[in-house]
């Protein structure tokens, strides 16, 4: 099967008939984007007669901008696991933001005509998607997280790995007050794991100094890694240094921040349909669980969150987006939770 640049109406084809043999549940879906970098180089494909290695977005049109990275979208069922690919774009410097919000628009159009629901799109939080999915949303009413394709509302909903390897690169350079008085310091993590590296019985065994090199680039992009920073192991670690007075008073807070962000992370990526007694939030979100009611007193919160210089006690929040974009996504799943409950899409 050829498969060239733009939406694949061989796969869309095969995608409407298995639609026509689908539960009307497997039926909804999330669009999901991510780029990958490409070598910009030009060549000749002869078979075709023409110079490829040129930005190239499928039913938008070439231009004579040299690509250098690739998009690519995939969808992937909400209620089972199905995914499929469904098209892609070659990307240079002449790749705007009207492009990406045609681009969308027309892929879930394609997706609804074969009778696939698409109810969300999924991405990294970059300043190049950002700006397309705000002016989709602000169509409707400025600040919304959904837009609208056709009569169907499309929430915006940022990868939460991504997010939590974003706010851990903060953590590591700056100080998060996330409270009136209640300052997280990433030292304090590390003093653990200091004082741990010389037990013979470990608190963290999985956490290695290594895993603090975020120069290295495997490491910083290893969201185990920063799950495993953001852990209620490593919360546990910090009020045990307090209460044993082996650490300041101080240090509680950063326990404390350490384990609403694990239990953050859980609550918008836990898999579990069985729920834990000891990490509730980890299991799916169901009627019964306490996801919403933890994500209302959140979003409370996360208004107050703070990014402070290190060294000279500035307010630097407004130098960072990752705390718009946990409320974006919190946001967004729960309207979307609303509308599956109510039948709504």
């Amino acid at each position: 099967m050829i498969f060239e640049a733009g939406i694949n109406s061989s796969i869309l084809r095969a995608l409407k008939n298995k639609a026509g043999n689908m539960d009307p549940l497997d039926k909804y879906c999330v669009l999901l984007f991510d780029e990958i970098q490409i070598k910009s180089e030009l060549s000749y494909e002869t078979n075709q007669q023409r110079v490829c290695g040129y930005q190239d977005l499928g039913q938008l049109g070439r231009s004579l901008s040299v690509a250098n990275r690739a998009l690519v979208f995939m969808i992937r069922g909400l209620n089972t696991p199905w995914k499929e690919l469904i098209a892609y774009y070659f990307c240079g410097q002449d790749m705007s933001s009207t492009h990406l919000k045609k681009i969308i628009i027309e892929i879930i159009l394609d997706l609804q005509h074969v009778g696939l629901n698409v109810v969300a799109t999924v991405c990294k939080q970059l300043t190049k998607y950002q700006e397309p999915l705000r002016e989709l949303c602000d169509i409707g009413s400025q600040g919304s997280v959904y837009f609208l394709v056709g009569d169907k509302p499309i929430v915006t909903i940022f990868n939460v790995p991504d997010l939590l390897k974003r706010t851990r690169d903060v953590f590591v350079d700056y100080n998060l007050q996330f409270e009136v008085g209640k300052m997280a310091k990433f030292e304090h993590i590390q003093m653990l794991l200091d004082l741990d590296k010389k037990k013979h019985f470990k608190t963290l065994p999985k956490l290695k100094t290594e895993h603090f090199n975020l120069n290295d680039i495997n490491i910083k992009e290893n969201v185990e890694v920063a799950a495993m920073q953001f852990s209620s192991t490593v919360a546990a670690g910090l009020e045990t240094l307090v209460l044993t007075k082996y650490a300041p008073h101080d240090v509680t807070y950063t326990a404390e921040f350490v384990s609403v962000m694990d239990d953050l992370f859980d609550s918008l990526n836990g898999n579990q349909l069985n729920m834990l007694e000891n990490k509730k939030y980890r299991g799916v979100l169901m009627a019964m669980s306490s996801h919403m009611k933890f994500w209302s007193w959140l979003l409370v919160h996360l208004v107050n969150w703070k990014v402070i210089d290190k060294k000279t006690g500035k307010d630097e929040t407004s130098s960072f987006d990752f705390i718009k974009g946990w409320q974006i996504t919190i946001e967004a799943v729960m309207f979307l939770w609303g509308n599956l409950q109510g039948g709504r899409i």
